[in-house]
């Protein structure tokens, strides 16, 4: 990956992240915003156990694809 593509990835990461920030509960901790509170209402039934992130970028149209695969164990019906 060249040095460019590299850049524009992390700067990709950082507007994402900072967009998630900004919509996040007031008493959510770093912990929280970095692996997700186990303890909100919509989160204790299933437990996330790997992410499969596939991110492409291409400068030249601007444009970002992607695809997520998601495996989780579900802990409660």
């Amino acid at each position: 990956m060249t040095a460019r593509r590299s850049l524009l990835s992390l700067l990709a990461c950082a507007a994402i992240a900072r967009s998630a920030a900004a919509q996040k509960p007031a008493d959510w901790t770093r912990a929280d915003t970095l692996r997700g509170s186990h303890t909100a209402p919509e989160r204790t039934w299933w437990n996330v156990t790997f992410y499969d992130l596939h991110v492409r970028i291409t400068p030249r149209d601007s444009s970002i694809r992607g695809s997520n695969r998601i495996s989780y164990r579900v802990l409660e019906p």
